[in-house]
């Protein structure tokens, strides 16, 4: 019965609520109706709105934990410990090293002497580690790069032949040749007065062979020597201390007796014996003596035993001119830079009987120049270098070194820089780099012979 009175109230009362404004009903969340236009109609603004609701103010609930077990406050003496991030699982824990312990001893306490089985001697350790890896490798030494000479000398004398050097620089030791570098299109030069040398080297050949002294004077060799000079002596010759000038009398004489009465007749520059002078006719009367003492021309005797008959880019003035006497023995020697050092490398390897003596000075000079015979030297008391050189008379100019460690470097040129020839100033150069370099020790004047090795030759001949 209940139910059926308030469905009956229900009916009466839905008319009366039906007709509620549209405004109303968009502000209650639902759609309005639209007005005659289509248009929905907006609340009057002096209708109340609702008041938008405000966010619930959170309020932890009470902790009832004992004080030791609660977080700290904010602003409490006890803060927060840091943040730790978690372990991560991958990475593996980091252990302290373990403690340093004593090695253990040798063969349970005996002495290492008498040790059946001694353990592996490994390198001293900090701390002892009981592992049974074995001793780590002895390390790998590894030498250092030998340097690359031909490279050095390359770069070197290319240098100098940007600022101006022609000619051919050769450098080698023990018979071969090491370096070889032309920057010319011809390969013969005037060796000038470096002529001196082989006279010297063919006189000294007599010598040993004992026709001839270097006692015997210029009266047994020419009878018809005039009186100041008949006592002037062979080593008086070679020494430049015969008193004789460079007059050059016998230039262009082909006739050997009458070139000797023709420098003879000069006029003594000093007393013979006495100081050293620099004498182009004493060499060229050396020249003369070879031929009586040895009975042959000058240039056949050079060639039997001073000028190895291969070295064909060597010759003499008068084979290709005609007989001039003041062409032979202190100059009138063509020749390459191969063969000037295919000489000297026979040179340095003959007897210290012969080469100790050519080289070794007789005389020095203001400058600290030794002079020996062909040869020089310099001052140094330990192992000199020693030389010779000559300029012909068409600038051509040679230069030979010998090293104390036996390398040997042969210089040709026909330029000057200034007033300094050109292999003068290209042994200057080179002369800290070859000084002491020779890869195996070289029979050298004074010094104790050892075996030569040698080398396989690469020439870039320049003729």
């Amino acid at each position: 019965m209940r139910l059926l009175v308030l469905t009956a109230l229900t009916v009466l009362l839905l008319p009366l609520q039906a007709p509620v404004h549209a405004e109303e009903a968009r502000s209650k969340g639902k759609p309005g109706r639209p007005d005659d236009q289509g248009q929905y109609k907006k609340p009057p603004a002096e209708r109340p709105q609702p008041p938008t609701p405000k966010p619930p103010v959170y309020k932890p609930p009470p902790d009832n934990r004992p004080p030791d077990d609660r977080p700290p406050r904010k602003g409490h003496d006890d803060k927060k410990p840091p943040y730790q991030p978690p372990p991560d699982p991958r990475k593996k824990p980091i252990l302290p090293p373990p403690p340093p312990q004593p090695w253990p001893p040798i063969g349970g306490g005996q002495q290492p002497g008498n040790d059946p089985c001694p353990p592996p001697k490994c390198p001293p350790r900090d701390i002892w580690i009981p592992s049974p890896e074995p001793c780590p490798p002895d390390p790998v030494i590894i030498p250092p790069p030998s340097f690359n000479m031909n490279a050095i000398l390359t770069r070197k004398v290319n240098l100098m032949n940007v600022e101006g050097f022609v000619g051919q620089v050769v450098v080698g030791f023990g018979g071969g040749i090491e370096f070889n570098k032309a920057y010319s299109a011809g390969g013969y030069y005037d060796i000038g007065s470096a002529a001196e040398a082989f006279t010297a080297w063919a006189v000294y050949g007599l010598v040993d062979a004992g026709r001839l002294g270097l006692t015997t004077t210029l009266a047994e060799l020419f009878p018809n020597a005039p009186p100041d000079k008949r006592a002037i002596t062979i080593e008086q010759l070679l020494g430049h201390t015969s008193g004789l000038g460079s007059s050059f009398a016998a230039d262009g004489e082909g006739d050997r007796d009458v070139a000797i009465d023709k420098l003879l007749a000069e006029p003594l520059a000093q007393p013979p014996g006495t100081d050293f002078l620099h004498s182009d006719d004493g060499y060229v009367i050396l020249a003369a003596a070879i031929e009586v003492a040895s009975g042959m021309p000058y240039e056949d005797y050079m060639l039997e035993g001073v000028v190895d008959r291969r070295m064909e880019g060597t010759l003499f003035w008068n084979e290709r001119h005609d007989s001039n006497w003041g062409k032979r023995g202190a100059s009138g020697i063509l020749s390459t830079a191969e063969d000037l050092y295919s000489w000297t490398s026979r040179f340095v390897d003959q007897p210290t009987s012969i080469t100790d003596e050519l080289m070794r000075p007789r005389a020095w000079t203001d400058e600290g120049v030794g002079i020996g015979y062909g040869w020089f030297c310099d001052n140094s008391s330990d192992a000199p270098i020693r030389w010779t050189n000559g300029t012909g008379e068409t600038d051509e100019n040679v230069t030979i070194v010998v090293y104390p460690a036996g390398a040997i470097l042969v210089v040709t040129s026909d330029r000057y820089r200034g007033d300094v020839p050109w292999s003068e100033r290209v042994a200057n150069t080179l002369e800290p780099i070859l000084w002491d370099w020779a890869p195996a020790p070289h029979p050298y004047p004074g010094r104790i012979v050892h075996p030569v090795v040698v080398r396989s030759t690469a020439t870039a001949s320049a003729r």
